[in-house]
């Protein structure tokens, strides 16, 4: 099953997609232009790869003259956003130096985009969210075939997402990153309604939650348990919420578990919809949410959450900006 942000995911993985979207930027073109601009891509291979674009609802066609010669291709407002995002997402990724570099138009875009693009890469994060885990305790807990399952965790560890000690595999920090990038995703389908992509349900963002919180420290010791929930908001089905618990640790470390009820002895609680939820981690935006216990402690956390998945350096801030303009193209 496709989980949210992964079409827009699928589509930015594509070098030649983003090549193209990049070339009708500033202003439609004919078919014959994009091939004059690019070159190197067979015309029945641009045909193909514009025809997938006008599908997923990047691109819009308006017939001029009545041939097909006359057909312009433009950017919708959904390819611009997309063209932000990916623009953003390859910033990030050429800011590691130990990344492999990445070639301009090719037909596939660098291991950690494209790994992103996979469907079990969220529930593989998630797996390895909580503690180190090993080979065959993932095999059985995600229903997949040791072959299937060694195949991604090699590319988990090429886009080096994922470390490996001994026989046990864990999350590192630039895979908890990866939130900032999926969750972006996420809600530029929500917003233009993609076609093919998946609705962002409670469980989704809270399944983010329990990757990306550990990433921060605990602001302030004295508290232990606290208590994120994701509802759903007006006109978003009838799902029940799904509830992050954190917990701290030694160091004041913070621990994230998805939980089956609310837990009345929490000492700070926040809860909101998913778009109340995709503000505060992507814009900082917190005033939308509800707080409970202890606010200080919550709001301190989340905004930490925020500076760490998309306000921390200039490439997190390009992915923040990038979503921000989503809103802003109706």
């Amino acid at each position: 099953m496709r989980v949210p942000g992964s079409q827009a995911m699928r589509l930015i993985a594509d070098g030649r997609l983003v090549w193209i979207m990049r070339e009708l930027a500033d202003g439609p073109l004919r078919p014959v232009e994009l091939r004059d601009r690019i070159g190197r891509i067979p015309h029945t291979t641009l045909l193909e790869k514009l025809d997938l674009l006008v599908r997923s609802g990047v691109i819009v066609r308006e017939e001029r003259g009545g041939r097909a010669a006359g057909v312009l291709q433009h950017l919708s407002g959904a390819g611009t956003a997309l063209l932000d995002l990916a623009d953003s997402v390859l910033e990030s990724l050429r800011s590691d130096p130990t990344a492999p570099q990445l070639v301009f138009g090719s037909s596939s875009g660098p291991p950690a985009l494209r790994v992103l693009a996979d469907d079990a890469t969220p529930d593989l994060l998630l797996a390895l969210a909580g503690r180190p885990q090993r080979a065959a305790n993932l095999e059985r807990s995600l229903h997949l075939s040791r072959s299937q399952l060694d195949t991604r965790l090699k590319a988990l560890e090429l886009a080096k997402y994922v470390s490996r000690e001994s026989d046990r595999y864990f999350l590192n920090d630039a895979g908890r990153e990866t939130t900032a990038f999926l969750v972006s995703a996420a809600r530029l389908e929500e917003k233009f309604s993609l076609p093919g992509a998946t609705k962002t349900c409670p469980r989704h963002i809270a399944a983010l939650l329990t990757v990306a919180v550990p990433l921060v420290p605990l602001p302030t010791a004295g508290a232990d348990l606290f208590e994120l929930t994701v509802e759903c908001g007006p006109g978003e089905g009838d799902e029940s919420e799904a509830i992050c618990l954190l917990r701290s640790g030694p160091g004041n470390v913070l621990s994230a578990e998805l939980a089956p009820t609310r837990n009345g002895t929490a000492s700070a609680r926040a809860g909101g919809p998913v778009k109340d939820w995709c503000a505060a981690l992507i814009d900082g935006q917190i005033e939308a949410l509800r707080f409970g216990g202890e606010p200080e402690l919550m709001t301190q956390l989340i905004s930490d959450l925020h500076e760490r998945l998309f306000d921390d350096g200039p490439e997190k801030l390009l992915v923040s900006q990038s979503v921000s303009s989503v809103d802003q193209s109706d």
